[in-house]
């Protein structure tokens, strides 16, 4: 599944412009020039509210499963990129979308492209 997503990031970052979220695209794309590698984190209460609106759970199953996202983001990035998930070293640019809003995450990002 890895080599097959590679191939196609590879492909669509040759052909245009595009957005590539997760997939250890930061990784793949990390040798080209052209590329901005952005992780985008928030504050553990903040997440746990957005988790409980957007998906209508309890505080626990919440914080479950951001949990559980988490470690499996981690656990895939780090086997497939002997690196470590969500370290600034890793991207261009890191943002707490809690402390700057999600605008001021988006507003960045487009001015420094």
């Amino acid at each position: 599944m890895y080599a097959a997503q590679r191939e196609i990031i590879l492909e669509a970052a040759e052909k245009s412009n595009c957005v590539i979220v997760g997939r250890c695209a930061d990784y793949i794309l990390k040798d080209r020039e052209d590329c901005l590698n952005v992780f985008i984190c928030g504050n553990s209460e903040e997440k746990v509210k957005r988790i409980m609106e957007l998906y209508k759970v309890s505080r626990a199953e919440a914080e479950k499963l951001i949990k559980e996202t988490d470690k499996k983001r981690s656990v895939n990035y780090n086997y497939y990129t002997e690196q470590e998930w969500g370290k600034a070293q890793n991207y261009t640019m890191c943002l707490n979308s809690s402390d700057i809003g999600y605008d001021t995450c988006i507003d960045m990002i487009c001015n420094l492209v």
